[in-house]
């Protein structure tokens, strides 16, 4: 039971309208933060490869210098390999040779440092206070007699990544990967945040054809009580006609409400189902929608049961004919005509009519083909 509502809790924070796109969000910097830090172990990696390969290489330099020094020494005498290593060697602050015999610090940088040493002198102190700073050194050591001799090559560790843009290129990577980031970042609220919306919108466009369908279901249950069984044999069609005598306060039905109602009007009992669609020139003058609905009404009134009309748009109507075969259909077309005319009083430029044959087509599919050719017109 604990597991179940732990997979709800956990289901209802990453689907939640309210609550996903903080975790959703949450769990991407999660990943991108271990990501990162995957990034900078392999920079720490490569870090550490890059001053071994450059203790590789001063080992091989130290071990050609030890046996230069070694041959510079056989007289046994010191100044001799000081001397050497002031004329043949080169030093500066990030990189700089140590020579040391025995216990003593004979060489350091150079003749001036070596001189200041001071206490330094003594080896112990001297890479004991080497070794606080951030170095790298090498070491070769040999022996003459019973003391231990040395040569090494300390250094600057900065300096060492800074010659191989190490510390450059681990830059680069991170701030790239960084922007990277907060861009899919960026782009991801932004998803999620359109995602959202879109399903407000359909849950509105839901809940209005909920409406519509409680609407379209409460006309339509109320088929038995307006007289149609007369008009009609089949439990289906009796399901599907609707009143269309109206008082002056109603408006008409509406392109979404018709498309509902031819969708549930594939049925064999509907059928012939044939379109009337009735188009108003209304000239140079402005008629507000008001002014021809109340002509549309002396139309509409004269409808049969087994008429439905609706507006289109402005200007534009259909009356949908039910069960008429087509001489039926269009004989009943050109009266309906003829009343449009008698009733228009010439108030409209023209009055024109398109009689469609639904035949064994979809009847939504006749309707929506008809009023798309005449939105392209």
């Amino acid at each position: 039971m604990n597991k179940e509502k732990k997979q709800s809790w956990i289901k209802k924070l990453y689907t939640s309208p309210n609550h996903r796109i903080f975790s959703i969000s949450a769990t991407v910097i999660l990943f991108i933060m271990i990501f990162m830090g995957c990034i900078c172990y392999e920079l720490l990696q490569n870090r550490e490869a890059v001053i071994q390969a450059y203790e590789d290489d001063q080992e091989d330099y130290l071990q050609l210098l030890a046996c230069n020094i070694q041959s510079v020494q056989k007289s046994g005498k010191d100044a001799e390999v000081l001397a050497f290593l002031q004329e043949q060697t080169v030093s500066s602050g990030e990189r700089f040779l140590v020579y040391t015999r025995d216990s003593e610090v004979l060489w350091a940088k150079n003749e001036n440092t070596t001189n200041t040493l001071g206490k330094y002198a003594e080896i112990t102190e001297f890479w004991k206070m080497i070794r606080e700073q951030d170095v790298v050194v090498d070491t070769v050591r040999w022996t003459v007699g019973q003391e231990e001799c040395t040569i090494s090559v300390v250094s600057d560790t900065d300096s060492i990544l800074e010659r191989t843009s190490t510390i450059k290129h681990g830059y680069y990577i991170v701030i790239a990967t960084g922007l990277v980031s907060v861009v899919l970042l960026g782009l991801l609220i932004a998803l999620l945040e359109s995602w959202n919306k879109a399903e407000k919108n359909l849950k509105g466009t839901k809940k209005e054809l909920d409406k519509r369908n409680r609407k379209l279901e409460k006309v339509t249950s109320n088929a038995g009580n307006m007289g149609f069984e007369k008009a009609l044999d089949d439990e289906m069609a009796k399901n599907i006609y609707v009143q269309n005598q109206y008082n002056s306060s109603h408006e008409f039905y509406d392109n979404n409400f018709l498309r509902i109602m031819l969708q549930k009007s594939d049925d064999e009992a509907l059928k012939p189902i044939h379109y009337m669609f009735i188009h108003l020139d209304m000239m140079d003058r402005y008629y507000s929608r008001q002014e021809i609905f109340h002509f549309m009404r002396k139309i509409r009134s004269r409808l049969h049961q087994n008429e439905i009309m609706g507006e289109v748009k402005k200007g534009f109507f259909v009356i949908l004919l039910y069960r008429l075969d087509e001489q039926q259909a269009k004989d009943r077309a050109d009266e309906i005509y003829r009343y449009c005319i008698r009733k228009s009083e010439n108030a409209y430029r023209s009055i024109r009519y398109d009689l469609i044959d639904v035949g064994v087509k979809k009847p939504v599919d006749v309707y929506d083909a008809y009023t798309r050719k005449q939105e392209e017109a």
